[in-house]
């Protein structure tokens, strides 16, 4: 479970990155948006992203929030899509339609129910890590 602007997130998913492409037969990743309401914009950037799975483009455009520096609103968004190669028009409906939101709401709840209070939120083989785990303790959990 994660948020696109929230640091721990950022810097945990370098870590994730670098274990799915070493190790890509051993792991299967899920991202779980859990935006955090300090963080404005962050319900918009799930969004967003959920928007680009609908172009086929979730795990390109995931990695391109996580590096994105700019505003986190659907102009700015709607921008970084088209320079991804998603359609900006297709996309833009997604975010201004906000057709995306219960899942994104659906995802909260999931996590609420788990009792997540901190992210990132990591459940690798049947136990809870909280924080920024680096390369190494990823792949010793998922031993």
């Amino acid at each position: 479970f994660g948020d696109y602007l929230c640091p721990h997130c950022r810097t945990a998913e370098l870590a994730v990155q670098r274990l799915l492409s070493e190790q890509p037969a051993r792991v299967r990743y899920v991202w779980k948006d859990m935006p955090a309401p300090l963080h404005d914009g962050a319900d918009t950037a799930a969004e967003a992203g959920l928007c680009a799975a609908q172009q086929g483009s979730f795990w390109k455009f995931h990695e391109a929030l996580f590096n994105y520096s700019g505003s986190y609103d659907e102009t700015s968004l709607t921008f970084e899509a088209g320079q991804n190669g998603l359609d900006a028009q297709v996309f833009a409906e997604c975010l201004q339609s906000h057709a995306m939101r219960p899942f994104v709401e659906r995802t909260v709840d999931e996590g609420l129910a788990l009792g997540i209070d901190a992210l990132p939120t990591f459940f690798i083989n049947g136990k809870r890590f909280v924080g920024a785990l680096t390369y190494e303790e990823l792949l010793e959990t998922a031993r």
